[in-house]
């Protein structure tokens, strides 16, 4: 094992994450002030009753449900990004299952504690808190895994990437990004169009309807890639 050159490469990758997680947030508040113009009333919108008296103290009567539920998935995604490069370590070691057990557990369970929640607080700041808690628990539990198996990651110690290993990394990450920012155009779009065209409500029943299928094909994926070699 090169030691040097992974603690190189796991010291790119941090200050690469850190970059992309801080440009999400900025493109996020500058989208902000517009969301009117792409999302429509909804921006106003009230957020519903609260069973939790600080959640209404703080929100009731106040007509930015869109801006708010805005913000949490904003952090949400964002904040996604910050632990997550050490996960890379991981599956570079072959050991995918580990980060798909961890994800499934924790989805299950964050999707069965929300739904208890809305029953029985119709509290979405909760909702939204908590999946912003799960996400970040993810990352960080998958940051000490990686930070125990392989203890080189840790070290502290300043090693340069050399400038070929440099390039072909910032430009695979900017080629993936663009990737990424592609589909997640494709995607929104219509809900967006949707949104403006026949209202939220429309759009949130759509979304239902696609959230359901894109979680029936996730699955399919994972099940027909444990057939798949690994090369």
């Amino acid at each position: 094992h090169d030691d040097r050159k992974i603690i190189s490469l796991m010291s790119m990758y941090g200050r690469l994450y850190r970059i992309i997680a801080t440009i999400i947030f900025a493109v996020g508040m500058i989208i902000a002030p517009f969301l009117p113009k792409i999302i429509g009333d909804a921006c106003y919108m009230p957020l519903p009753e609260s069973n939790i008296a600080l959640t209404n103290s703080l929100f009731g009567g106040l007509h930015i449900g869109g801006w708010v539920i805005f913000g949490f998935l904003l952090i949400d995604t964002a904040s996604s990004y910050l632990l997550a490069y050490k996960r890379s370590i991981i599956m570079a070691d072959q050991r995918n299952y580990v980060i798909l057990s961890i994800h499934t557990a924790g989805t299950v369970l964050m999707q069965f504690l929300q739904a208890s929640l809305l029953l029985i607080t119709k509290d979405i700041i909760l909702f939204l808190i908590l999946q912003v808690t799960f996400r970040f628990t993810e990352n960080l539990t998958l940051a000490l895994i990686a930070n125990r198996k392989y203890p080189v990651i840790t070290s502290k110690e300043k090693v340069p990437v050399d400038d070929e290993m440099k390039r072909d990394i910032w430009g695979n990450t900017a080629a993936l990004s663009m990737h990424y920012v592609g589909n997640y155009a494709i995607d929104s779009v219509d809900t967006i169009i949707i949104s403006n065209y026949l209202g939220p409500l429309t759009a949130g029943i759509y979304a239902n309807y696609l959230l359901i299928m894109k979680g029936l094909r996730g699955v399919m994926i994972q099940f027909s890639s444990g057939f798949t070699a690994s090369f």
